[in-house]
């Protein structure tokens, strides 16, 4: 927004059920109700950033209790990962479409392939959860067209992901 304020809101719940305790032996364990004393270890999460790309983002943590007061977080780290190509050439390179955009039965996703490479092109949500996908393997230099059924969708913004061997990009969508 022009205000400076956050144009919008991406949540990661971790623990959706909030019902464990990372044990020392690696594995979840319950917690138990009638004890104060729960030995834990903090447990790894990952959530891939991929869909702000080129963003400036801010990440908060929000501990949603009404009967413990601890949460626990340490080493956090954004990794970038290189890609050969900078996401502006990969996207000339693609020249990656979708259309009808906003769409509601079918979505048309027109590419070029410039050069010979394994291919998937995947649809996400805005938690970066994969809702749809095709790969085909070793799909030569050309021009080609996909079409996606979205109309068991629900109504939203989506990324559409094409990816190869030699890069990827990704474009936005919005599904009526």
């Amino acid at each position: 927004s022009g205000s400076g304020g956050i144009d919008s809101l991406v949540n990661y719940t971790f623990d959706p059920a909030g019902c464990f305790v990372h044990g020392e032996d690696g594995m979840f364990i319950e917690p138990d109700p009638t004890s104060t004393n729960v030995v834990g270890q903090l447990r790894p999460f990952e959530v891939n950033l991929w869909q702000f790309i080129g963003q400036d983002i801010y990440i908060a943590f929000l501990h949603n209790s009404d009967d413990d007061n601890l949460i626990s977080v340490d080493d956090i780290g954004v990794i970038k990962t290189t890609v050969v190509n900078s996401v502006d050439d990969l996207a000339e390179k693609f020249n990656l479409n979708a259309y009808p955009n906003p769409a509601n039965n079918n979505l048309q996703i027109s590419f070029e392939m410039p050069a010979t490479s394994n291919l998937e092109i995947a649809i996400y949500n805005v938690l970066g959860e994969k809702v749809k996908s095709m790969s085909n393997d070793n799909v030569v230099q050309g021009i080609y067209n996909h079409m996606f059924d979205v109309s068991d969708l629900a109504p939203g913004v989506y990324s559409v992901r094409i990816s190869a061997e030699f890069g990827a990009t990704t474009t936005s969508i919005i599904v009526e």
